[in-house]
Parts: structure tokens; sequence; C-alpha cells
């Protein structure tokens, strides 16, 4: 286990149920999970808004395409997940990441404990997270676990790097971070 990470595991054992990997046969539990997620979550999560349909359709994509998802469950029901990205941008030198966490349980230590067990998981390579300017916790969160935050095109990039101070480059020259110095960039329109 990574040294900084141990703190943010207890924290969740002890406030909010129990992080691990969902099996093959529990992608019900995911399917269920997203379909709890109101229309705000939605939009962060899948960068649009998203109906059933178009959820139900994610998670077939998702069971044929070898995606791990990591889950956090509070008494028993899946409460918040981490979608590690199976085929990610070949231009990422990083672990492509995407979070869920329903409404009513977020800023519990949910994002927190999915972070530092996705981290883990990851290692050696570094984590990166895409989101737009307005989803304020998954930048909070980042930013807790030493990111660094650079404009990719309509997006944010954020990047953790593992102990080991790999670096993340984003391939198109449009913009590059070396996350292993935590340099954090101007969050201004257009790239950096």
């Amino acid at each position: 286990m990574l040294p900084h990470m141990t703190q943010h595991n207890a924290h969740m054992k002890e406030s909010a149920g129990s992080v691990r990997l969902l099996r093959p046969g529990e992608l019900p539990l995911y399917l269920n999970h997203l379909l709890r997620l109101d229309e705000e979550a939605r939009g962060l999560r899948f960068d649009h808004m998203t109906d059933d349909a178009a959820i139900q359709a994610h998670c077939l994509t998702v069971s044929m395409g070898g995606a791990q998802i990591l889950g956090a469950f509070i008494d028993g029901a899946l409460r918040g997940t981490v979608e590690f990205n199976p085929k990610p941008d070949p231009r990422l030198t990083a672990t492509e990441l995407m979070f869920a966490i329903e409404p009513a349980f977020q800023r519990k230590g949910l994002g927190t404990a999915l972070m530092a067990k996705a981290l883990e998981m990851a290692y050696p390579k570094a984590a990166i997270m895409f989101c737009r300017e307005n989803s304020h916790g998954m930048i909070a969160l980042a930013e807790t676990f030493g990111a660094t935050i650079w404009r990719d095109k309509d997006y944010l990039a954020l990047a953790i790097t593992t102990d080991d101070g790999g670096s993340v480059s984003q391939g198109d020259g449009a913009a590059h971070a070396d996350i292993g110095n935590n340099r954090t960039y101007p969050l201004s329109h257009g790239s950096v």
C-alpha cells in the first residue's frame, strides 16, 4: 500500500463501509447505482444529460469492454464508483478514472476512499481524470491528492502522480504536465 493512502482508507472503514472491486456478476449493482444519480450528477459523470436508456447502453459497453469498477458500499448498497477506462486515449501515459457518487453520499469521505484505492490500483502509473470547470467536488478531491491541473480543450485534466513520480503528458502539444512537481496551471479559457 502506498504510504500516503493509509489514512484515507482508515477514514472510509470508520465512517462509511467498504471499498472493493465489483465482481463480474455485480454489473446490475453498477447499473442501479448510475440510475440513482440525479440529473446534475449524471451530467458531471457523463459530460452531458444522460437518460436511463443511455446509462443501460453504457453498462452494456462496460460489461463487454472489460472495464474494472471500484465500488464504495454503505450498508451493503453501492453508493460510489470509479470506473477504470480499459482503452484510454493512446496519448495518455496514465490510468483514466471516472467517478460517480450519489448526491446524498457526497462529501462524506467516499470520494477520498475511492481515490486512495484507485491510486493504489493504478500504481505505478499515474492517474488522470477529465472534468468540466463546474465539477467543483472532483477538482477539490483531486487537489486533496496533490493533482496537477491543466486545460485540455473544453475540459480540465486532473493528474495525480503515484509515489514513483511518474508523469502525464498530453501528446498533441496543446498541454503538458510533469506531475511529479505538483504545479497547478491557471484555470483560464484556452490551452496553457
